[in-house]
């Protein structure tokens, strides 16, 4: 099978970007996640005021801000991985040696925006429930500590369990 001068470039680019595949994947996963809260956010906002969500809320200007934000975010990191390659990781090793992480600037730029969507949806979250989403997932977290300690409890006023076999396989 004979591969193209096209093949043989995009192959090339694909192995090039290799180190921030899953960068890239992870921030379009928060844009995503924000682009969905954005459209419930803005449908109950809609119901709200009385007006039909499907009015509001439109496939359209989700799509807009759905690709120009995924674009300039990939973009941007695209273009901080290439300076990070040619110049920034040089600079940390030589200045740093045994620096322990490549790319560190894309990593922080994809961190960065994925603060940025989590902080987005929060918000959205807040206009619906009127709690924060930091807020909740925290009262979340105490309520599952609470019922473990009580799961835990119970089990230590019960004692030893009798019925689980020992590692001989036999009944203790």
């Amino acid at each position: 099978m004979k591969t193209s001068a096209l093949e043989l470039f995009l192959l090339s680019l694909w192995t090039f970007f290799a180190p921030i595949h899953l960068t890239m994947f992870v921030v379009g996963l928060a844009i995503v996640a924000d682009t969905i809260a954005g459209r419930w956010a803005a449908a109950h906002q809609a119901r709200k005021q009385g007006i039909n969500p499907r009015i509001l809320v439109t496939s359209r200007k989700t799509r807009i801000g759905f690709i120009s934000k995924l674009f300039t975010y990939q973009s941007l990191i695209i273009l901080v991985f290439i300076i990070d390659k040619i110049i920034l990781n040089d600079l940390f090793i030589w200045f740093v040696p045994g620096f322990p992480v490549f790319f560190f600037m894309t990593k922080v730029l994809g961190l960065l925006l994925c603060m940025i969507e989590f902080d987005s949806i929060s918000e959205k979250w807040y206009r619906v429930k009127g709690i924060s989403l930091v807020q909740q997932l925290t009262s979340q977290l105490r309520n599952l500590k609470g019922v473990y300690n009580e799961v835990k409890k119970i089990k230590d006023e019960r004692g030893p369990d009798t019925t689980t076999p020992d590692s001989t396989g036999t009944p203790t």
